[in-house]
C-alpha cells in the first residue's frame, strides 16, 4: 500500500523539487540510518541533504512510499520520544489523510459533523477537531474515525504517541478528548488536564507531576510571565484570559503551561522578574 501522493499535500522542503544530494560523514549516516529503522520502520535510504540548518539525511518509506529525512540538527521542538529531527510524523499523518479523505467525508456526513485537520507540518499532538451538535454525536464520530484510522496505523503512531480527537461544539467550545490508545474518552476539565500533562511529558519531563491551575487576566499574564517567542498578538490564539497549568518537574523545579497557543502550540512560559 503505497500513499496516495497525488493528494498528498504536506510540503516536503527540497524533496518536493529537484532533491540536491551531498556527502555527509559516514558515521552521522549510519547513525541516522539506524535511528531511522529504529523509530520509523523499514525504509531505503536516498541520500543525504546539505543545508544551512545541518545535514539531512533522507529515506524512503517501504510500506508507504513516501519520502522523509533525518537530521542531525539539535532537536529543540520535537517530542521527547525523537531525539534526532524529523519531519516523519507530518508526512506519515499527511499519508493518512490521503487514505482516510473519503472516510473523513462518509463521517461527516452519516454523523452531521465537521472535522477540522490540522496543518500536519506542525508538531500537533492532536490528531483532529470534530465539531458535533452533541457530547454523544462526538463520541459516536470520534469512535468511527478512530475505527477507519486503525486499518492505516501499522506503526501504531497514533496509539503510542498518545494523540487524541478533541471534540467541540457549534459554537467552538470544546466538550472532550477520544484517546484512541486506550479508546476512551474523558470530559472537558480531565481532558484538558490531561492534555497538558501529556504535552508536559512528551516535550518537557517525563517525570512531572500536574499540581494545580490558575486562570488569569491578559494584563497579569503579559506581566507575571515570559513567553518563547515574545507575547505580541501575532501568531497567537488567546481568549480575554489566560488558564495556567503548574507542574513540578522531576528534579523539584516549576513548570508552568498556559493555554495560550503558538502556531497552534501551548505556551511554555517562565515565570518573569518584571513587576
Amino acid at each position: 500500500m503505497k500513499c496516495n501522493k497525488a493528494r498528498y499535500y504536506v510540503s516536503l522542503l527540497a524533496l518536493s523539487t529537484a532533491l540536491s544530494l551531498g556527502s555527509c560523514a559516514a558515521d552521522a549516516e549510519e547513525s541516522a540510518r539506524a535511528y531511522a529503522k529504529a523509530n520509523y520502520g523499514e525504509a531505503e535510504y536516498i541520500g543525504c541533504e546539505n543545508s544551512e540548518q545541518g545535514d539531512r539525511y533522507i529515506f524512503a518509506d517501504t510500506e508507504y512510499g513516501f519520502n522523509y529525512f533525518v537530521s542531525d540538527s539539535e532537536n529543540v521542538t520535537a517530542p521527547l520520544y525523537e531525539t534526532k529531527l524529523s519531519n516523519f510524523s507530518a508526512v506519515y499523518l499527511a499519508c493518512a489523510d490521503s487514505f482516510l479523505m473519503n472516510e473523513y467525508d462518509r463521517i461527516q456526513t452519516e454523523y452531521k459533523v465537521k472535522l477540522f485537520i490540522p496543518d500536519r507540518s506542525i508538531d500537533y499532538f492532536c490528531f483532529c477537531s470534530l465539531m458535533a451538535d452533541d457530547e454523544d454525536t462526538g463520541i459516536k464520530a470520534a469512535e468511527a474515525l478512530a475505527s477507519a484510522y486503525q486499518a492505516y496505523d501499522t506503526r501504531k503512531w497514533w496509539q503510542s504517541k498518545g494523540m487524541s480527537i478533541e471534540i467541540i461544539n457549534t459554537n467552538r467550545a470544546r466538550l472532550g478528548s477520544y484517546y484512541y490508545d486506550g479508546k476512551r474518552y474523558v470530559s472537558k476539565e480531565e481532558s484538558t488536564i490531561s492534555f497538558y500533562t501529556n504535552y508536559v511529558h512528551q516535550h518537557i519531563d517525563k517525570q512531572a507531576t500536574y499540581k494545580e491551575k490558575t486562570v488569569v487576566s491578559i494584563d497579569d499574564f503579559a506581566s507575571t510571565f515570559e513567553t518563547v517567542p515574545d507575547f505580541t498578538g501575532e501568531n497567537w490564539d488567546i481568549g480575554n484570559v489566560v488558564t495556567i497549568y503548574y507542574f513540578i518537574s522531576g528534579d523539584g523545579s516549576d513548570i508552568f503551561v498556559a493555554d495560550a497557543f503558538y502556531l497552534g502550540n501551548p505556551c511554555v512560559l517562565q515565570a518573569s522578574e518584571r513587576q
